[in-house]
């Protein structure tokens, strides 16, 4: 493994896609410092599920006039009869104690669809900071949480809705306390001190909503956060709930 991440670096070298010199071997140190570990974990991970899935599995899913269709493979099975999608994740999943939640949304969604493609599957995420976990959900769950996702959608085609991700998570934070929840919301959109914010990142966000009291004015932004991105919160906070407590 050592030898395969030397070559890759020689490779950037050779394209001067690395400073020259001293900082050029500097840069190769730090690229190569997390990558030992991270890939060590996703060997481990695909010895622990070492079955492989030859070909791929059919999503074939419609609501409200709206099919979704795609072919998800790369699933693996362990001794136990499980299956499990082992993904390689190249940045981080963790932030401090918590979660970059905005970073899991793509990773769920593939997770949704994944359950309606016969047995329950697990997600096995394997970033730089650690792997998570999305645990297998029944297949009437997972159909009714991607047929709230397509409504939104559909939604999102007749107006910009009132809700961005990163702010969304920061209420959801808040629990039942909606003066902490719409703090925790704010500071992600607007920003603050050696913070950017949501708005300043996304042109599109910031034309419609320039900052949090414009996204919270019309009152339904608590009810998409809750809507769109609730399901995986609350998922992952019961799972880590009920590890804290064994």
């Amino acid at each position: 493994m050592p030898a395969r991440i030397d070559q890759q670096l020689s490779r950037l070298r050779g394209e001067g896609r690395l400073p020259l010199a001293a900082v050029g071997a500097f840069s190769a140190r730090e690229l190569s410092k997390p990558l030992s570990e991270l890939l060590g974990r996703y060997r481990d991970a695909l010895e622990h599920w070492s079955e492989a899935e030859e070909g791929q599995r059919e999503l074939a899913h419609e609501h409200a006039g709206v099919k979704l269709e795609d072919w998800l493979g790369g699933l693996r099975r362990n001794a136990d009869g499980q299956w499990a999608s082992v993904q390689l994740v190249s940045g981080k999943l963790h932030e401090g104690r918590g979660y970059k939640w905005h970073s899991l949304v793509r990773p769920w969604v593939r997770h949704l669809g994944l359950q309606l493609c016969g047995t329950p599957v697990r997600s096995l995420l394997v970033s730089q900071t650690g792997t998570l976990e999305l645990p297998p959900l029944a297949a009437e769950v997972a159909r009714g949480h991607l047929n709230t996702l397509i409504g939104a959608w559909l939604e999102g085609l007749r107006r910009p809705l009132p809700v961005a991700g990163k702010a969304a998570f920061g209420w959801l934070s808040g629990g039942d306390d909606e003066e902490k929840a719409a703090r925790e919301a704010a500071k992600r959109y607007d920003g603050g001190f050696g913070m950017s914010g949501e708005a300043a990142s996304s042109p599109a966000l910031a034309r419609v909503y320039p900052d949090f009291a414009s996204l919270a004015e019309s009152g339904e932004f608590a009810t998409w956060a809750e809507t769109l991105y609730g399901p995986l919160y609350q998922l992952l906070q019961r799972r880590d709930d009920e590890e804290q407590g064994q």
